[in-house]
């Protein structure tokens, strides 16, 4: 089984996002059971080519592009630690020049410059493909970034697009596309003037997945479609949802150098240690009777930081200790600040950037972890938190539906809330203070969370299930 696995990002070489850690994880895991599987993403100006050594494959390639022609060069290289192979495409007016995104973030901004990046690489992907000897039978595209790829690809192609979030589309005005690709119009899907490159993944893709069973449900309605809900309706039978894993190779509180101390599930007293060391670099009282309560990720709104800042300003009333590691929207970081000066900041530490050991050592180290997340399509923080022993505090939406369970379940692994609002989150943040004073169901929690197998094989398993699907049964 052949598959080119099609991605904007991908760790470690260029990674912004989530995305990245999924594209890293997933094809090593499906070379494991089998599958002929290479990953193709540009080669941007910021991968260190000195630190990932590639090879120089195929050059001169002509790629037709906004009425010109232009020449991309292919690179290969192997994925650190394992044996999948990576391709790499080279133009320095188009793909070639810095970092992955031209915005902030992977939202998609919309505009000419960034289609002019994505457009290029999914009409080079086409004649990579026409010029490589290897030839997959399957097209695994992922987001918007290659959300064009299902409608351009020739039809002995099997394509299917993972949705790793809804809510970034890659729309563009239609002038932008139509004079870029020199396609018919009749071939689109248009929107209000706009050509979505989302949009017309799902429409012609052969199959569809998102990151989670709850999510694939959930963008069926209006509330969390983000307008693309009837479009999905009409590939319902075609859509499907497979939980992200984790890399328990990477997140393993047994053999973690980032951490201060190794702890395993039989051994979770020793955890105890990160707590007090974590507790002091971050400046505040070293006391195991105060519970930490951590944040890793995304300053945004979809993170859940328009309740979570009123809800942080009351519980630092009480005996806690809260740390934020991120950065995100300049006003959610602005009002963190204003209210961590009214005399909170023995109690707040504010970290406004990404940190690998820090995160690593806030997992390890707090009682807590904060993801009261608007919406969540899968979410990797809540899955790396039990793994360290930290319970989430988490809203019953998306993929934290799926991995997060009640503490008054029997197999309960954290404090879940429904309503998206500061009452319920404050009573799930005063649930956990009660918690935290009754040590044993504390310790089962945390037991519970660290005992579940969030491993990419059992994930991978279905990705190669419906690869199977698209060969032999259409």
């Amino acid at each position: 089984m052949k598959v080119l696995f099609v991605s904007g990002e991908l760790a470690p070489f260029a990674k912004v996002g989530g995305l990245a850690d999924v594209a890293a994880a997933l094809p090593p895991a499906l070379f494991e059971l089998g599958a002929d599987i290479r990953i193709i993403i540009p080669r941007y100006g910021i991968i260190d080519s000195g630190k990932y050594p590639m090879e120089k494959i195929l050059s001169g390639i002509e790629v037709e592009f906004k009425g010109e022609k232009n020449k991309i060069n292919l690179f290969q290289a192997v994925l650190p630690g394992g044996s999948v192979m990576v391709y790499l495409i080279e133009n320095e007016r188009y793909l070639s020049k810095g970092g992955v995104y031209l915005s902030e973030d992977a939202s998609s901004c919309g505009n000419e410059a960034e289609f002019e990046r994505f457009g290029f690489f999914t009409v080079s992907v086409l004649e990579i493909l026409k010029n490589l000897e290897w030839q997959p039978q399957i097209i695994h595209c992922n987001d918007w970034h290659t959300g064009l790829l299902p409608l351009l690809a020739p039809k002995n192609f099997r394509t299917i697009t993972t949705i790793h979030n809804l809510a970034y589309q890659g729309r563009y005005r239609e002038e932008i596309v139509l004079s870029a690709l020199d396609k018919d119009k009749k071939i689109f899907h248009p929107k209000d003037g706009h050509i979505i490159a989302l949009r017309e993944a799902i429409l012609n893709s052969g199959l569809i997945n998102t990151v989670s069973l709850a999510y694939a449900k959930e963008i069926l309605t209006e509330e969390f479609g983000c307008g693309l809900e009837k479009d999905l309706e009409t590939r319902k039978k075609d859509l499907s949802g497979i939980l992200n894993g984790l890399d328990i190779n990477l997140f393993n509180p047994e053999t973690d150098t980032d951490i201060f101390r190794n702890f395993s599930v039989n051994n979770i007293s020793a955890r105890e240690e990160n707590k007090a060391r974590l507790q002091k670099i971050l400046g505040f009282a070293e006391d195991k009777n105060i519970p930490i309560f951590g944040f890793v990720g995304r300053l945004t709104e979809q993170k859940g930081f328009d309740i979570l800042i009123p809800a942080l300003e009351e519980m630092l009333g009480e005996n806690t200790q809260i740390v934020i590691l991120g950065s995100g929207d300049k006003n959610y970081e602005e009002k963190l600040t204003a209210f961590a000066r009214k005399n909170f900041a023995a109690k707040i530490s504010l970290n406004f950037k990404f940190d690998t050991g820090l995160a690593q050592k806030i997992y390890s180290g707090s009682d807590f972890f904060l993801v009261p997340s608007r919406f969540e399509p899968c979410g990797l923080i809540q899955m790396i938190a039990m793994r360290y022993g930290a319970v989430p505090i988490a809203r019953r939406t998306g993929g934290l539906r799926d991995t997060v369970i009640n503490y008054i379940e029997p197999d309960g692994n954290g404090i879940v809330f429904e309503k998206y609002d500061i009452k319920d989150l404050l009573e799930a943040l005063k649930k956990a203070m009660e918690i935290y004073q009754e040590k044993e169901k504390l310790l089962i929690l945390r037991k519970n969370g660290m005992a579940v197998d969030f491993s990419w094989r059992k994930s991978a398993m279905k990705y190669f299930e419906l690869y199977q699907k698209l060969i032999f049964t259409r």
